[in-house]
């Protein structure tokens, strides 16, 4: 048996090989991880190989300026969700934010343009620098979970991380050091991959999202809670969906079809638009999406089988539930 890195129970089974990983799943806790853990030296490596190029600030400019132009964009639309909901949970109207994992810096950018104080973290420097050069805020680049040392306990009414928490090698370490940083009345709102989403159950191993070593660790709503309740957190809300800003376009859209025979020709590969499928071309790419989404929509309404999990959570009071 192995022990879990969510529950902290030996309850790990072997269930596949992915890629030349081992992925173990918990019996206790529903949770999979990969096991043994790659170094970190190594994950690092992969991140560097996988994101910087020397485009990486002209991209940062072409994203962050969508989100504020765009009036029908739907990552703007899930960022003012987002934030909706914690001033709702805090019950103030401006928020002092910290994101975890910023990227491109898109949700920062897009906080500040709309009242709030919002800063983010990245583990890869080269990202917190250029995103601090585009974006109206900045990017700390912070390793090794140190949190306490950036920022000052009690900061932040919202901490957000969004298709981040499947990436850290050790996740509790991570909430040990963004507990203190989180007020009393602040909550944290987190996105990551549904290891139990329909597509998941259907798929298995060959599930897009179950990609190691990007990918390290596999969440369902009740490993997620197991692990929040264990760091000291009340799960408030959990819910699980799809949305045009990530998981209906990667997982439904014709583009990577396309990309191929692109690729046969010889041709340059486009990326995924998520946009809103407003005319004609925007819709039969996502003709797959059309296919099954009266299963997509049931599944997500009463089997909790969409590919985004999302969790609200706060802090427990004095230990208590």
């Amino acid at each position: 048996m192995i022990k879990c890195n969510c529950c902290g129970f030996e309850n790990g089974k072997k269930k596949y090989n992915k890629s030349g990983f081992e992925i173990y799943g918990c019996e206790n806790c529903d949770f999979a991880f990969v096991y043994p853990l790659p170094e970190e030296e190594a994950i690092h490596e992969h991140y560097n190989e996988t994101r910087i190029d020397p485009e990486l600030i002209k991209r940062i400019e072409t994203t962050t300026s969508r989100v504020i132009s765009n009036k029908k964009s739907p990552k703007a639309d899930w960022y003012k969700k987002v934030l909706v909901k914690a001033q709702q949970m805090t019950k103030k109207e401006s928020l002092n934010i910290l994101e975890i994992g910023s990227g491109y810096g898109n949700f920062i950018h897009y906080c500040n343009h709309n009242g709030h104080e919002s800063r983010g973290t990245e583990v890869t420097k080269e990202y917190a620098s250029a995103s601090s050069q585009v974006i109206k805020g900045n990017v700390h680049f912070v390793p090794d979970n140190a949190y306490e040392e950036k920022f000052q306990n009690q900061q932040f009414d919202l901490i957000y991380m969004e298709h981040v928490l499947e990436h850290v090698l050790e996740p509790a370490e991570l909430f040990e050091s963004l507990s203190p940083l989180l007020s009393s009345n602040g909550c944290f709102i987190i996105a990551v991959p549904n290891h139990r989403s329909l597509l998941s159950r259907v798929f298995g191993k060959r599930y897009g999202w179950t990609n190691p070593p990007e990918h390290l660790f596999f969440y369902t709503q009740k490993s997620i809670s197991h692990l929040m309740n264990r760091m000291g957190f009340n799960v408030e809300e959990l819910w699980t969906n799809d949305y045009y800003h990530r998981s209906i376009h990667q997982f439904y859209s014709l583009r990577k079809v396309f990309n191929k025979y692109q690729s046969v020709k010889g041709k340059p590969q486009k990326t995924h638009s998520y946009s809103y499928p407003n005319n004609l071309g925007t819709i039969l790419i996502l003709l797959p999406y059309w296919f099954v989404y009266p299963i997509v929509k049931i599944g997500n309404l009463f089997f909790d089988a969409g590919n985004e999990l999302i969790l609200v959570a706060t802090k427990q009071v004095h230990g208590k539930e």
